[in-house]
């Protein structure tokens, strides 16, 4: 699975161009789960705590306080990093978009 992979299939040589061009056509990229490095548990678990914060007055940003946070952001590192040659400072923000 991508997961014990590492979740990196996104440096796959095909996969990584189709990335290049969308974050330089809009700005952004999209990843499917199986793309993610952390365990979908992980993530699951940053997306009801974002709703819980936020439902109880606390900015989603509080999630940083949280090792999964920084292991999907490593993550993101790596793959900005592969996309764009720049490395992010880490000067993160976390906002919960209601579904």
């Amino acid at each position: 699975s991508a997961n014990q992979m590492g979740g990196e299939v996104w440096r796959q040589g095909e996969r990584l161009a189709q990335l290049q061009a969308q974050i330089k056509r809009d700005g952004f990229v999209s990843l499917a789960p199986s793309e993610l490095c952390c365990d979908a548990r992980a993530v699951a678990a940053l997306r009801r705590g974002a709703l819980r914060l936020t439902a109880l007055g606390w900015p989603a940003t509080m999630l940083l306080l949280f090792d999964e946070a920084w292991l999907l952001l490593a993550h993101a590192s790596r793959l900005m990093l592969a996309l764009t040659g720049c490395s992010p400072s880490f000067d993160t923000l976390a906002w919960c978009v209601d579904p």
